[in-house]
């Protein structure tokens, strides 16, 4: 498998890789040590509060917004420098009962030192994060946008603020990073309670970028859309950047709760990768795949762990450019409903789990190909590349996966 030879760093370095950051994920990273260093998180804390009013304190190290029932802490992340130019990362944890799981924020500053460096960074989230998110929560306003999954109209409230966080010359004018994809956000909605909408783009020169996050993943097909739209085309040796953030919010006349979370479906990931491992031939993989649908307590949460595992397990290994959709197969003889993977709620929890077993086990090459020889994208990729074309150049087409006539969508 020469494929997964010229890859095996990338479960080496997951941390490059990991579109997902999560508490659980930034729990064991350690606060930097530095004699530069003076500032502490309370003091940090302390800046947000006076930079957002409102919140109050629980305890030493979290804030909480109790009139909109936001909480807040904040964790160190990499820090560093040189003379008098440093940087510091800050990751804000952010919970409310909207979100299935901690809402993760990073922010970087930069300064003379790092204490400056930490302060600029929780200027900056308050600035173009916190408080667009306070005032999304506030928001009374009667714009919305609507999403049909499965059959099923599901409304969501835009936010009465949008502001545009730029940066660089004042002469530059930002740019409405939103209105490029509203349009199309909505094939991006599914059924839960909030989706988190992170915009960004950027140039200097030759060089430029965009991304589109939802709920912390990156999608390619939505962020071309933005990259043909927003990236200015003419050199310049001035670096300038947009920044937006929206909280779609799903009305309660449409919201319908999950009978499973993001904790029980880690759980039946793990379990499940630990039986695919057994697979050697046709009547094991019967048995296998059968086990795992019959082990979950909804049918429909089966059929995804059985064909999302491997695909999203290859995805990961070998980092290929991987198509924005999904396509739930009952008939091959019927033309099938084309969904993005954000729709598809267990998509997302499930690349979580395989995200964290692969940090936890760090399986070997043996175990790994267990897994992805039960991936049709591995093997079509495996042939591509072996027959000469460059990973880089591939893009692969929405994964159809076979479901019952009774499969529902969550």
């Amino acid at each position: 498998m020469a494929l997964f030879n010229k890859n095996k760093k990338n479960s080496e370095k997951l941390s490059e890789t990991n579109n997902i950051v999560t508490a659980d994920a930034i729990a064991a990273i350690p606060v930097p040590v530095s004699k530069k260093a003076t500032v502490t998180v309370p003091q940090l804390l302390e800046i947000v509060k006076s930079k957002c009013e409102g919140a109050q304190w629980e305890g030493e190290k979290k804030l909480i917004y109790r009139d909109i029932d936001l909480s807040l802490t904040i964790k160190v992340g990499e820090c560093g420098g040189a003379g008098n130019r440093f940087s510091a990362q800050l990751l804000f944890v952010l919970e409310h009962p909207y979100f299935d799981d901690e809402l993760v924020e990073s922010s970087v500053g930069v300064g003379s030192s790092i204490d400056e460096a930490m302060k600029t960074a929780a200027e900056s989230f308050c600035a173009s994060v916190l408080t667009f998110l306070i005032a999304t929560f506030k928001c009374t306003g009667d714009e919305k946008i609507t999403a049909t999954v499965d059959g099923k109209e599901h409304i969501f409230r835009i936010p009465c603020s949008r502001g545009i966080y730029h940066y660089g010359l004042k002469s530059d004018k930002p740019c409405d990073l939103w209105n490029i994809v509203k349009d199309k956000i909505p094939q991006y909605l599914g059924t839960k309670k909030a989706y988190w909408i992170k915009l960004y783009s950027s140039y200097t020169g030759k060089s430029s970028a965009c991304e589109v996050r939802i709920n912390g993943i990156v999608y390619p097909d939505i962020t071309d859309l933005l990259y043909q739209a927003a990236v200015v085309k003419e050199e310049s040796a001035e670096f300038s950047s947009d920044k937006q953030f929206i909280l779609l919010i799903q009305d309660d006349s449409t919201y319908k709760p999950c009978p499973f979370d993001i904790n029980q479906v880690k759980d039946l990931t793990w379990e499940a990768i630990e039986k695919m491992k057994t697979i050697h031939d046709k009547e094991t993989h019967r048995s296998v795949f059968e086990d795992i649908r019959e082990s979950t307590p909804i049918k429909s949460l089966g059929m995804e762990l059985c064909a999302f595992i491997p695909e999203i397990y290859s995805q990961v290994i070998v980092n290929y450019r991987d198509s924005d959709g999904i396509m739930p197969v009952v008939d091959r003889n019927v033309k099938s409903t084309v969904y993005m993977k954000s729709q598809i709620r267990s998509y997302g929890y499930i690349q979580y789990a395989i995200y964290r077993y692969l940090d936890k086990y760090r399986p070997g090459k043996e175990d790994n190909l267990k897994i992805l020889s039960l991936s049709a994208k591995f093997g079509a990729v495996n042939k591509a590349v072996g027959d000469g074309a460059k990973l880089e150049d591939l893009r692969m087409s929405a994964l159809g996966y076979p479901v019952d006539e009774d499969y529902v969508i969550w």
